[in-house]
C-alpha cells in the first residue's frame, strides 16, 4: 500500500474550499463563475483549488466555447467524503 499517496489524498481536503467545490460539483457541472457564486469565494481561490483537484484527478474539465466546464472525475470522492462526515458525527 502506498501510504504517502493516501496521505496526499487526504491533504487535499484540509482546505475547506476544495471540499465545498467537490460537493458543489456533485450536484452539477459548472464553470468557474458558477462555482464562485455557489460557494461564495473569489475566482482566484476557485481557480487555485480547481488546479489542485485536477492534478489529483478528482475534477475534470471540458472546454465549451469560451467557457471551461468542470465536473467530478467520478462520484467515488463524494462517497468517501460523506463517509468521513458520517463517521465524524458518531
Amino acid at each position: 500500500m502506498d501510504y504517502e499517496e493516501l496521505a496526499d489524498f487526504f491533504k487535499l481536503f484540509t482546505n475547506i474550499n476544495r471540499i465545498k467545490i467537490v460537493m458543489a460539483l456533485a450536484k452539477k457541472s459548472m464553470n468557474v463563475a458558477q462555482i464562485e457564486e455557489e460557494i461564495d469565494i473569489s475566482q482566484s481561490l476557485v481557480s487555485q483549488s480547481l488546479k489542485h483537484l485536477k492534478q489529483a484527478r478528482i475534477v475534470t474539465s471540458v472546454r465549451s466555447g469560451k467557457q471551461v466546464i468542470y465536473s467530478l472525475y467520478d462520484n467515488h470522492i463524494v462517497e468517501i467524503l460523506e463517509s468521513v462526515l458520517a463517521h465524524s458525527k458518531e
